[in-house]
């Protein structure tokens, strides 16, 4: 029961940061609360596979199954940082308009890392 309250507040969270900053369009109306239901409900099916035994044992687990998702964010986030940004011709060449130029790299190897490491971990055990 700690797993699924956990996991299913983490997952909310995440949904709601993401309909508020990522697609604020979407942040309201019936579809928004759907993605809610859905996140409980993959929360609930998530806490049928991983059996805790203690609320140490349930945080563990939460973040091990939450390691494939964060990953898969820092993947996306990499890929609009680096090539969704636009390009301002100054002379003969474009220039990247970007504050860091490093954003997107660092986070598209950080997510291609995390998800292997989850591949391992979900192999491992």
């Amino acid at each position: 029961m700690m797993f699924f309250i956990l996991t299913g507040t983490i997952l909310s969270v995440i949904y709601n940061v993401a309909t508020h900053w990522i697609f604020p369009g979407v942040a309201s109306g019936l579809v928004w609360y759907f993605g809610y239901f859905a996140c409980f409900g993959l929360a609930g099916y998530l806490a049928l596979n991983f059996k805790a035994e203690s609320p140490g044992e349930a945080v563990i687990l939460a973040l091990k199954a939450l390691l494939p998702v964060s990953g898969l964010i820092l993947l996306i986030y990499g890929f609009f940082a680096q090539f969704g940004t636009a390009t301002v011709s100054s002379g003969n060449a474009d220039v990247l308009d970007s504050s860091a130029s490093m954003t997107g790299p660092l986070c598209i190897i950080t997510g291609i890392i995390l998800i292997l490491l989850s591949i391992r971990l979900s192999r491992r055990a």
